[in-house]
This record gives structure tokens, sequence and C-alpha cells, in this order.
């Protein structure tokens, strides 16, 4: 009798494990790649409710599947493809190798303006440009230069304006027109053209360099992302809005774009001094004109071009650099006193005659630039302090 009893235990073992092996998911079924435009919603994707998966003993059954948390894994912005896993829901099947549901979406480029319009970083530049009487159409082949919302809200603040009174003004088309290039120019065709300059739709240069880690834009602006995909023209995301010259008063751009100040920004661009980073806290700048750096190439025995190439001259531009904003008035009333410029070097101020000199060297104009910025214009080139 006891060895009946055995023999049954036996055969209710097997019968068991034969059960609980033959319930263990081997394989899920592959589904198939979906394609869609970039910037498709995941609300545009239809995921099955239920996927069919081979268990071990080979036969094929439908699990109900769950993809509510899978749909949060979902970038639309993103080119390429990207595979989206989703849960089983069973009980009485094992899964020891927790094998998921999934979808492979493949998004694929769209035109530049698409692009433009639902890239959120790029809305308001989107509404200057619908706004604007610029037409593209007529361009076979262009590149734009495209700000993100946060250059606008910091170019605005700094003017007092607001995105409105931008749109309504009479400078919005040379604004929007002052971003676009005619002709395809990739980050590696802009490297190789800096330092250098390029015509804008607008008609005015834009002025381009490479500081060792980005490429920038009229010296204080930088592409921040090259090329965004497109299917058709070429967009660069920068950190700045650029401005024509003289396009608001007292503009940074405009101050640096003042003929005396050419040479002195074109030299900033081609060091690794960092504008933008001295941006949120002001500073001053007693500038060089033109014929300040002639005199101070020829001294040396070197040209222009050959200057730029000086790796001194990071230093000597630091002595003409302050990171702090000192009005003209200021200088003024305060002199005598004594700036600290960036290099460490002492500027001495003092005043002659109701005349502003610093280190001894005449201050021949000024220009404050909102709260950004205030530079002052010198003949002669700063090199040491005085004795």
């Amino acid at each position: 009798m006891k060895k009946i009893s055995f023999a049954i235990l036996i055969i209710i073992s097997t019968l068991y494990g034969c059960s609980t092996t033959e319930k263990v998911i081997e394989t899920a079924t592959e589904l198939n790649l979906v394609t869609a435009p970039r910037f498709s919603p995941v609300s545009a994707f239809e995921f099955p409710d239920f996927v069919e998966v081979t268990l071990t003993n080979g036969d094929v059954v439908s699990l109900p599947v769950t993809w509510d948390a899978a749909r949060d894994q979902f970038d639309p912005t993103r080119i390429g493809t990207q595979t989206i896993r989703g849960r089983f829901l069973i009980s009485d099947i094992e899964n020891p190798n927790n094998l998921r549901p999934s979808v492979t979406i493949e998004l694929t480029r769209v035109d530049w303006l698409e692009t433009l319009e639902k890239t959120p970083e790029f809305s308001l530049f989107y509404q200057a440009m619908m706004a604007s009487q610029i037409d593209v159409s007529q361009l076979a082949t262009f590149t734009l230069f495209a700000p993100t919302n946060l250059a606008f809200e910091t170019l605005l603040d700094f003017l007092d304006l607001t995105f409105e009174e931008l749109l309504e003004s009479d400078t919005l088309d040379a604004v929007v027109s002052y971003h676009i290039l005619e002709g395809t120019y990739s980050a590696q065709d802009l490297l190789s053209v800096s330092p250098n300059t390029l015509l804008t739709l607008e008609g005015t240069p834009l002025t381009l360099n490479f500081d060792g880690e980005f490429i920038t834009v009229n010296v204080i602006n930088r592409i921040i992302r090259a090329s965004e995909p497109n299917l058709d023209q070429t967009i660069h995301r920068i950190d700045g809005v650029l401005l024509p010259p003289n396009t608001f008063a007292g503009d940074l751009q405009s101050v640096l774009n003042d003929q005396a100040l050419n040479l002195f920004a074109d030299l900033l661009g081609g060091t690794d001094i960092n504008i933008t980073q001295l941006l949120g806290t002001g500073f001053t700048i007693f500038a060089p004109n033109q014929a300040a750096f002639e005199a101070y190439a020829e001294a040396q025995g070197v040209t222009l071009a050959e200057l730029i190439q000086d790796p001194a001259l990071t230093d000597i531009l630091l002595n003409h650099i302050v990171q702090e904003t000192v009005s003209f008035d200021q200088l003024l009333i305060g002199a005598p006193l004594t700036l600290i410029s960036l290099s460490g070097e002492e500027l001495l101020i003092t005043v002659e005659d109701n005349q502003v000199y610093v280190n001894g060297i005449l201050i021949e104009s000024s220009d404050t630039t909102a709260a950004i910025a205030t530079l002052h214009t010198i003949g002669t080139v700063i090199l040491n302090t005085p004795e």
C-alpha cells in the first residue's frame, strides 16, 4: 500500500512539474517598426492590448499588456529609432528572463519651419519670423541662426522691452533677416571660415570666431547646438539674439559693432575670454580703437593679422576689462581711483580739465549699454600699470 501511495506522489509531482515549466515565457513576438515624422505625439501611436508570446512547451498565447509607464519614455523630438517597452499582465505564467513587449518607433526629419514651430526653445523666434515680412521662399538654400527663448528673454530684459513691443517694432524685419545666411553652412563650414565675416540677408555681415570650445557669432553669442536635424535647411541654435548695428539704442552688440570698436571685438573673439560669462554681472571695457591697435602692431613690428595670433594678446585685452559697471560720471566724480582689471593689473583713473584718463590715456567717448556693460573708447593700448 505504501509503495502504491509513493508511486502516486511521484506521478502527481511529475505532472505538477510539467505544468509549471510549460507556463514559462521563452520568447515574445517582435512588433513591426513604426515610422512617423518628428514631433509626432505619443498619442498618435496605437499600442496593442495583447502581444503573442511563445512558451517553453511551444504553445503560443496572447497576453494582456500595459503601456502606461512606457509612454513616458517617448521623446518626440529625437530623430531616429527608439524602443518603447511595455509590461505583461500575468499571474499564472512565469517570466524568469523579464521579457517585455516592445515597439520600435522611428522618427524622420521634418522641414525647417516645422522644426522651429514645434521645438519649444524656438517658440519666440518662430513667432518673430511669422510676424515679420521676411520671405525665404526665393532662396534655394539658407542657414538660420535660431536664438533660444532664454536668449530673447535676456535681451528683452536688458532693453526693457516686451516681446509684443518687439513684434510691433519697425526693426523686426531687420532683426529676423540678420539671422539668415544665403547658402548652406554646416558647423564645419563655419569653422573653416572662422575668423571671418559672412553677409546676412539683412545686408550686414556677421563676425565668426572659434573660442576653443564654441563657434561665436559677433563675439558675444555662441552656437550651442550645431545643425539641428531637418529635411531641407540648416539651423544652428545660438544663445543670444543677433542685432544689426544700431538696432536699439544702447544695446551691447551695437556698441561692439561701432567702427572704432570693430577690431577690439574681433580680437576678443580670437581669444579664450568668455564675455558671455560677464553679462550677468555687468562689466566695463576700456576699448582701444582701431588706430590704437594699428599703432601697437607697428611698434611690435607685426601686422594686425599677426597680432591676432600673438599668445600674449589675451593678457593684454584682459588689461582693458573690469568686472563691474563703471559709468563715465562715476569715473569723473570718483577720480582719483583705482580699478582692478581681469588681468589683475591696476587701472588708475585721473581727471584733468574735466577730462578722464585711465593710466594716463584719454577716454575719448563712453557708451552705457543698459544693465549689461559700459564701454570707454581710448586711443592707446593699455600695457602696464603706470609707476
